[in-house]
């Protein structure tokens, strides 16, 4: 039952006693019965953190393994998120590990690998591991590792956004769709500043 969590704007720390590589969070997720581990609505801060595990197995149409929205701001502190998937459909495909709507997360020293975006057919999905729609959010210290979406294999950002991302490396990251946008690590859409310093 550890999955659909709810902080309900509670200014609350969630931290694994042993670390993300001991301490897991198997959303079970499918087509048939969609599931993530995490869902921020209520205006939560920075303050509202998620520290020290491996979020695996989510299936969702948006964010498939941690949805923010409604202007919630959470912090996720040395997180693993593998293998989530965007729900393909005649909606959603994106965000395969996380879709921030109007939101300014922020994660810290987190890795991403192995997540995916896609819609019907296959192709077309956004942010084969996050999706940012609007917002100020931040990377510092992630790693994006062989994530696919059909634009924006490891991050996509679009609308009125400014995305701060600070050492970062962004690796075998890839687009399955050519015809949709590209940006195999990461793709801007108009209006959104991006903010790349030592990364690789």
């Amino acid at each position: 039952g550890n999955r659909d969590l709810d902080f309900r704007g509670k200014a609350a720390r969630l931290q694994s006693r042993g670390g993300a590589e001991r301490c897991v969070i198997e959303c079970g997720g499918s087509a048939s019965e969609p599931h993530r581990a995490f869902w921020f609505h209520t205006s939560e801060s920075a303050s509202s953190a998620v520290a020290g595990f491996t979020v695996r197995g989510g299936v969702a149409p948006f964010g498939g393994a941690v949805l923010c929205e409604a202007g919630s701001s959470p912090t996720f502190e040395s997180c693993a998120f593998v293998e989530n998937l965007a729900l393909p459909g005649a909606v959603g495909g994106e965000g395969g590990a996380v879709r921030c709507l109007a939101s300014s997360p922020r994660f810290l020293a987190c890795r991403f690998a192995r997540n995916e975006a896609r819609r019907a057919g296959g192709v077309g999905g956004r942010g084969g591991a996050i999706q940012f729609v609007g917002g100020d959010p931040e990377l510092r210290d992630c790693v994006f590792e062989e994530n696919t979406a059909g634009g924006g294999g490891g991050v996509h950002i679009t609308g009125t956004s400014t995305l701060r991302a600070l050492r970062c490396d962004f690796v075998g990251n890839w687009t399955a769709d050519p015809n949709f946008n590209g940006g195999g690590g990461l793709l801007g859409s108009s209006g959104t500043a991006i903010e790349l310093r030592e990364c690789r």
